[in-house]
């Protein structure tokens, strides 16, 4: 299935649909044609010390502990994060060439650069059997010859 992931971009941050888990599981679909569960998220989940949704839910969709540090991630790779908190709370999908696609909170989705800040944020990286059969190289082509997020900029909301 061929999919670009700019067309995920720009798109309003709306609590519990089109949040970091939304954004990316519309991707993932558009990408591998795996749906993922919708499993509710109640706004300020993250501030709650009992609930570590992305860690409990992600295992139960198929996914799995590559392994790897975020050095290692490859297209198709989910990165997950720890942004101001302990615990994991966002979301991103690896595309190639040093860019992730994600969405943070009441921000619009965008592609960006993998940088230093990001980097020190990612302490996980997931994989799922649908995406190394179905997209590792789909998404991978959009992005291999010339990062596109220069010209993004202004998405950045």
């Amino acid at each position: 299935m061929l999919c670009d992931p700019r067309q995920f971009e720009g798109k309003p941050y709306v609590s519990g649909s089109h949040d970091c888990y939304g954004s990316f599981r519309d991707l993932f679909l558009a990408a591998t044609g795996e749906i993922l569960p919708d499993f509710a998220r109640p706004e300020g989940w993250w501030d709650h010390p009992d609930l570590n949704l992305i860690e409990d839910y992600f295992s139960l969709a198929g996914f799995e502990d590559t392994g790897f540090t975020v050095n290692g991630a490859r297209p198709m790779h989910v990165l997950l994060f720890a942004v101001a908190s302990s615990k994991i709370n966002h979301i991103g999908l690896y595309l190639g060439n040093g860019q992730f696609f994600h969405h943070q909170y009441q921000r619009l989705s965008i592609i960006e650069p993998l940088d230093g800040s990001w980097k020190s944020r990612c302490v996980k990286v997931l994989t799922h059997a649908n995406a190394k059969q179905h997209a590792m190289g789909n998404l991978q082509q959009h992005f291999e010859k010339q990062p596109i997020y220069a010209k993004r900029r202004w998405l950045r909301g």
